[in-house]
């Protein structure tokens, strides 16, 4: 498993400008574990960047994969989940990937 510092490091290896207005992507919901590398690294990349998020710990809300499946409307494998606004983007690979989609649109 990648340590804390590849994922820190990833994190802060994304470009800054991130505040054009106030934000320019909705507000980002986390369904994930504190034990969960992939998960933690969703939530710093968040906080390093200002991006409006809610963190949802499934073990201390007592979630199940199940309910979380229940709420995001499609079968849950992994964690964690990502939805920004209403939109599913995936796991922390595919959120990391749609940042760095959102920063070059509004770089242009």
């Amino acid at each position: 498993m990648p340590s804390w510092r590849q994922f820190e490091s990833t994190a802060k290896a994304l470009p800054q400008y991130w505040q054009i207005e106030e934000h320019f992507m909705e507000h980002v919901t986390i369904y994930g574990r504190t034990s969960c590398g992939f998960c933690v690294r969703a939530k710093h990349l968040c906080e390093s960047r200002g991006i409006p998020h809610t963190w949802i710990d499934m073990v201390a809300e007592g979630l199940s994969k199940d309910d979380v499946a229940d709420r995001i409307g499609r079968p849950v494998y992994t964690v964690p989940q990502i939805l920004v606004g209403q939109q599913y983007i995936g796991g922390s690979d595919e959120f990391v990937q749609y940042v760095r989609a959102q920063e070059a649109a509004t770089a242009n």
